[in-house]
């Protein structure tokens, strides 16, 4: 990071970006991917940060820095902190699940036995038919009416866009195309 915070004249000047709102618009998405953060008196900038600027300044249509531009080096694995609730599984359940279901996917017939060979047999993901953040509390399962096992795709799209869609409703989607 800079070691004095930057105002947002300084970082005009620094870069040739005269346009505030402009610089604005870069500061947040900067921030949000951990290439500066704000302070009371301005922003700490990494050189990485600096050079994203600079580099926009030089776009002729001076794109914004979320929008892929093939001159600009991609980087990822910026590390950052999340909360989230995590549900508890019963693995016992799980088992029985399979054990009654099978490991094909309910909704598209995948089996990764079938495709992969011995070393992916038995892997499938299980879907809860009535999500755990909805029931929001403990509860007794059964592994046969409440679970079906489902393929990570086919799950993807279950809770595609942070719905719960139902197993018909993916499988009706599969045979549209939609």
């Amino acid at each position: 990071m800079s070691t004095d915070p930057q105002t947002l004249e300084e970082i005009s000047a620094r870069t040739g970006i005269a346009n505030r709102e402009r610089i604005r618009q870069h500061m947040r998405w900067l921030v949000e991917h951990g290439f500066a953060s704000r302070t009371s008196t301005g922003w700490m900038l990494t050189e990485d940060a600096f050079a994203r600027l600079h580099s926009d300044k030089q776009e002729a249509d001076f794109s914004l820095p979320d929008e892929v531009d093939e001159s600009t080096h991609l980087i990822e694995g910026a590390t950052r902190r999340i909360t989230v609730n995590a549900y508890e599984r019963n693995p016992e359940a799980r088992r029985e699940c399979i054990r009654r279901h099978g490991t094909t996917c309910c909704i598209c017939g995948f089996d990764f036995g079938k495709t992969y060979g011995k070393s992916a047999e038995g892997y499938i993901h299980v879907h809860h038919l009535r999500p755990l953040s909805e029931i929001g509390v403990k509860y007794v399962v059964d592994p046969v009416q409440d679970l079906r096992p489902v393929c990570p795709n086919c799950h993807a799209v279950i809770h595609l866009d942070g719905e719960c869609r139902t197993i018909e409703e993916v499988k009706h989607l599969l045979r549209r195309g939609d």
